[in-house]
């Protein structure tokens, strides 16, 4: 951007998490409704990267440029990535609970003798996601309001360093990289949510800002744990957001 419109480019680059055992489960495979409901569960704990996962994060990392900082969500894999480049990187890693996948719901009831096609049960819960007034399940209207809050929180992160690498999921990242598409002065000019995939998002900060003005303090943040803002956001208009219903079953993983 040229400095005489008064303006800088800052560029804050997306990785999603290097793949897992269940990020490759066929769809024709075939789980009791106690098992489906137990891994959905464990999803933000026991999902983990696999072999092939962590060869992706390490070509990442030899990839990108390194950077003082990673940004990363609370779940395992996200966790596991992020460690992955901070060691390549020497790099510093904040938690940010805001970035954290949209667990797919559970399969209503229990069961644990007859066993059902993974497609099937997620057909059967996937719904639950765009319907605005489920309890218990963070529906895509409460994740688009999720993300408005990771922005806000990323950009708080850049302002004090400069570039900063996200470590997210690609569910949630479908969500946050739409909602910039129209964020005044933030252009998505690449996106890939394959697994160990890079998105690089560039925003325009006005000159004089605090990008780039101060060194990144590392030992300021180090460990450093953001959590979920307990107040709950004013309402927004989403319904844009539930376009990638569909293919929300292989997203959330």
């Amino acid at each position: 951007m040229d400095d005489k419109m008064g303006s800088v480019n800052m560029q804050i680059i997306f990785v999603r998490h290097g793949q897992t055992d269940e990020n490759i489960i066929p769809l024709g495979a075939r789980f009791t409704i106690d098992t489906f409901n137990a891994m959905m569960a464990g999803s933000p704990s026991t999902v983990r990267l696999n072999a092939t996962g962590i060869r992706q994060v390490e070509a990442v990392a030899r990839q990108l440029k390194p950077v003082p900082l990673l940004v990363a969500s609370h779940f395992q894999r996200a966790q596991e990535t992020a460690a992955i480049l901070a060691r390549a990187w020497g790099a510093e890693v904040v938690t940010l609970e805001s970035l954290g996948e949209i667990v797919l719901a559970k399969f209503p009831g229990r069961g644990a003798r007859q066993a059902f096609p993974f497609w099937l049960l997620i057909a059967m819960t996937v719904w639950r996601h765009a319907w605005p007034f489920t309890e218990g399940e963070e529906t895509l209207y409460q994740a688009f309001r999720r993300a408005r809050i990771a922005w806000a929180q990323l950009l708080e992160l850049a302002s004090k360093g400069g570039p900063i690498v996200v470590i997210s999921h690609q569910g949630f990242l479908r969500i946050l990289l739409w909602y910039l598409r129209f964020q005044r002065g933030c252009r998505v000019w690449k996106k890939d949510l394959s697994n160990g995939g890079v998105s690089i998002v560039e925003v325009e900060e006005p000159t004089g800002s605090a990008v780039g003005d101060r060194a990144y303090g590392a030992a300021e943040v180090q460990r450093r744990r953001f959590m979920m803002p307990k107040e709950e956001e004013p309402a927004d208009e989403a319904a844009a957001a539930v376009e990638g219903v569909a293919v929300l079953g292989r997203d959330l993983r």
